[in-house]
């Protein structure tokens, strides 16, 4: 893909201002369209927020089945130090650092087998609580696959080429 810049000096001379213009062409610059978040990256950041606030839910209105072997208070301020963590996590995402982007997908993979395993107990609970423990699963795959995009993965590897060339 070809593009056109349009560049312009301004030149005191004498007071006044002489305009001076250019126009060049050449391949398409990867860095020239990446500054502008990818609405992609909006989407999956607001949904990964979402699930944040679900799983808050979750915690406060069905406590862990593993209270019998561990005090209440313990686990969920466990479980609160964790949606911190993602918190976190999220919001760096949402300032373009492709550290966090990964790390949120590792603890993401690291999550599905224990996450999954608890569906099908949690909907037999009841459908609130199936519910609760599904949405945020789903959300977090769709939030995934955005960040991992391809309009999505150049825009976190612009931020780093530009880190790489300004501090060598």
């Amino acid at each position: 893909m070809l593009y056109l810049v349009l560049e312009v000096v301004y030149i005191p001379i004498d007071g006044a201002h002489f305009l001076l213009g250019a126009i060049r062409t050449g391949a398409m610059d990867p860095n020239a369209l990446t500054n502008e978040r990818p609405k992609k990256v909006f989407t999956a950041v607001t949904m990964l927020y979402v699930t944040v606030g679900i799983e808050a839910l979750r915690i406060i209105l069905y406590p862990s089945p593993y209270t019998k072997f561990m005090r209440a208070g313990v686990l969920t301020s466990t479980a609160f130090i964790g949606l911190g963590i993602y918190l976190l996590l999220i919001v760096m995402i949402s300032r373009r650092r492709n550290w966090a982007r990964i790390t949120y997908r590792v603890l993401f993979l690291l999550g599905v087998l224990p996450t999954i395993s608890t569906l099908t107990p949690s909907l037999s609970a009841s459908p609130l609580s199936g519910f609760l423990r599904l949405a945020p699963f789903v959300l977090q795959v769709v939030a995934l696959m955005f960040l991992f995009q391809q309009q999505s993965s150049e825009w976190f590897r612009a931020k780093a080429t530009r880190h790489k060339q300004e501090h060598g």
